[in-house]
């Protein structure tokens, strides 16, 4: 089910299939505000943010409407899907070109790693 989640005046479109219970809870305050609160106070509009582990969006999201660029890094298969998919949702927003999603891990040396 495609669902709006909005956070501190900030809103993007998900698709919550199995999430809707995290989906929820992001869109009542009651998942990490604390970290949403920290983005609004640090990341600015000449901002990079690094998502490492983006799982499915919930922060990459939120950050690409304040960052200059937003790169969201999620090497499980089935959650970048839902990553892709959420992205996807908000192409047509102002802010959908600084959101970047890879499907790879980072690691210090550039390795292959398996998960």
């Amino acid at each position: 089910m495609k669902k709006t989640i909005n956070i501190n005046g900030r809103g993007f479109q998900v698709e919550t299939g199995d999430n809707t219970e995290f989906w929820d809870k992001v869109n009542s305050g009651r998942w990490e505000p604390e970290t949403y609160e920290l983005f609004d106070d640090l990341i600015t509009s000449d901002s990079l943010f690094l998502d490492i582990g983006a799982w499915i969006g919930s922060t990459a999201l939120y950050a690409a409407q304040i960052s200059q660029k937003t790169i969201a890094f999620e090497p499980d298969p089935l959650a970048f899907a839902n990553l892709s998919v959420n992205a996807s949702l908000n192409a047509d927003t102002i802010w959908a070109d600084r959101l970047h999603i890879v499907n790879k891990a980072v690691n210090a040396d550039g390795s292959n790693i398996q998960i």
